[in-house]
């Protein structure tokens, strides 16, 4: 089992390291997918120091090349054909996901995210606000702040 690191998942509390607590994982720089996504270099440094901080909780390895072969190459040189990895809404690295599956003939085992609110009926997204009021009380279910209201005439 190799875990892929990519830009969506980049903190040390991500599910696909609780779940393979004993995997090798590693993060690719891959300069398609930085070109794809526009990063500057803030950006750059921001994830550089992103990886320094989950460095701290969970060895992450890291590369300059393409993330799908050099995905698959890692995967050959540990002896397994599983990647695991957190889902992303990234079009250029959901094309990175298949690559590995179809090029590589590696298996995929895609981790989802825990939602951060759980809303009982189907959100109105007309206005943030009407939204809010419907997830306020399951983002903070778990916090120890008091909900902010408005004060009363």
């Amino acid at each position: 089992m190799l875990i892929w690191v990519h830009d969506d998942a980049l903190g040390p509390t991500q599910l696909v390291f609780e779940r393979f607590p004993k995997a090798a994982a590693a993060y690719v720089f891959d300069d398609q997918v930085i070109e794809h996504r526009h990063y500057g270099l803030k950006r750059l440094h921001f994830i550089a120091g992103c990886l320094a901080t989950l460095n701290e909780h969970h060895p992450v390895a890291t590369y300059h090349g393409d993330t799908a072969q050099t995905l698959a190459s890692l995967a050959k040189q540990s002896g397994t054909d599983i990647i695991a990895t957190m889902a992303t809404p990234c079009p250029k690295l959901g094309q990175v996901m298949g690559d590995l599956e179809v090029r590589h003939g590696l298996s995929l085992t895609v981790v989802e995210p825990t939602p951060l609110v759980q809303l009982e009926s189907e959100p109105d997204l007309k206005r943030f606000s009407r939204y809010w009021r419907q997830a306020q009380k399951s983002a903070f279910k778990h916090a120890d702040l008091p909900l902010f209201k408005r004060p009363q005439p």
